[in-house]
């Protein structure tokens, strides 16, 4: 007669003695003792009990964001995927997993089913909008059940900047420190949109030297190399405008 945790079953003898016990639903300890109860010829024996200790199944879990940069206000998705690993990385469906902004916690949802069509084991998370200038960080984390072990997605870093067109005046190069009159020089700078959205920017020059550039329509993160030059000895301030 085989005993799992107290629970008993019976099987005929044969040579060797095999019984299945089945698989265990809960991670710990558990128990398993074989015993014989005895007959008219032969006296009861017993194995002792074994103890077998169950683990749960270990996960993984990535995450996305848009962009290492987010306008402040504005609020975003944080998405991905929580997988368990035994025999090959799968899909781990309808599991709650919880969202972390800042290190606290924001709320928690269920990763996709098989309902869902392509996204089974998927989360989507709306991440609130960050208030503050500045390095934020977010985190998705899984606290595991009785089958499978907690993971987390580690932690992201995204930086909030002004949200919208956000035009700059970079990496002046190439500017000589002294001329004598009447010798031409020539420089450069960079003029980029470091915000959030598309826009209109340009450069003015004014000074011994006047100009602007045209109209440039930026996407966040273009730059453009804007020369510039005179025939002497001049000074000059850059804006943007």
């Amino acid at each position: 007669r085989l005993a799992s945790n107290g629970l008993q079953s019976s099987s005929r003898l044969q040579d060797p003695i095999e019984k299945g016990i089945g698989a265990w639903t809960s991670r710990g300890t558990h128990t398993v003792e074989v015993k014989f109860l005895g007959d008219e010829t032969y006296d009861p024996c017993s194995t002792g009990v074994y103890y077998v200790t169950v683990v749960g199944g270990e996960t993984l879990m990535d995450i996305f964001v848009p962009s290492p940069d987010v306008g402040i206000g504005e609020p975003f998705y944080a998405w991905g995927y929580l997988k368990k690993v035994l025999q090959g990385p799968m899909a781990l469906l309808d599991k709650t997993v919880e969202l972390y902004a800042d290190g606290v916690k924001v709320r928690d949802e269920r990763t996709g089913s098989e309902i869902d069509g392509l996204n089974p084991g998927r989360y989507r998370f709306a991440v609130p909008a960050p208030q503050t200038l500045g390095a934020h960080t977010v985190e998705v984390r899984f606290a595991g059940d009785d089958i499978y072990e907690p993971c987390s997605s580690g932690i992201v870093e995204f930086n909030a900047v002004e949200s919208g067109v956000v035009a700059t005046i970079e990496n002046l190069a190439r500017i000589p420190t002294k001329v004598e009159q009447g010798e031409g020089w020539s420089g450069y700078f960079y003029l980029c949109n470091r915000g959030t959205g598309a826009g209109n920017v340009r450069a003015v020059i004014s000074g011994d030297i006047e100009g602007e550039t045209p109209i440039i329509t930026m996407n966040p993160g273009d730059c453009q190399t804007i020369a510039f030059g005179a025939g002497g000895p001049a000074r000059f301030t850059i804006r943007t405008g």
